[in-house]
């Protein structure tokens, strides 16, 4: 028996391999939804925003500013935005990764599932939510992460 913490801040639960039936999820139908396209102009547009400022000049050719990690840093102020978190709150920058191609022994050619693992950074909201700086402040942090991994 396994006791594991859930990421979403749930109490600890006992995991193991006995089948049991989880309760249905509720889909909720007054919860505003939207959807939003990035296209290569945007992407471009972040790009050069994050590589303007000033404090990260220097460190420009040393981060990973890949469409996913530009994507991820705007979502990700703007979804702390919306939460309302600010000042020393402190926020989670969430990454998850495909980890197939990492394991030894190597995965089979015909595996069929999931190796997925997450990691993440803890940073303060108001680092997040600055009007100035916060999508490079995030783009920077998650570029760290990606590296990293």
């Amino acid at each position: 028996m396994v006791y594991a913490n859930h990421w979403l801040g749930f109490q600890s639960y006992k995991l193991s391999l006995k089948l049991v039936s989880l309760p249905a999820l509720k889909a909720y139908s007054d919860v505003p939804r939207k959807s939003f396209e990035l296209t290569r102009e945007d992407i471009k547009k972040l790009r050069d925003k994050v590589q303007g400022i000033e404090v990260l000049i220097r460190r420009a050719k040393e981060l990973h500013l890949s469409s996913y990690v530009l994507t991820c840093a705007y979502v990700y102020v703007f979804l702390v935005k919306a939460t309302g978190e600010e000042g020393d709150a402190t926020v989670m920058l969430p990454v998850e990764v495909d980890c197939r191609s990492w394991l030894d022994p190597p995965l089979p050619t015909n595996y069929f599932g999931n190796c997925v693992s997450g990691h993440g950074k803890a940073v303060k909201a108001s680092d997040v939510v600055d009007p100035e700086n916060g999508i490079a402040y995030v783009a920077f942090k998650l570029s760290d992460l990606v590296k990293g991994l």
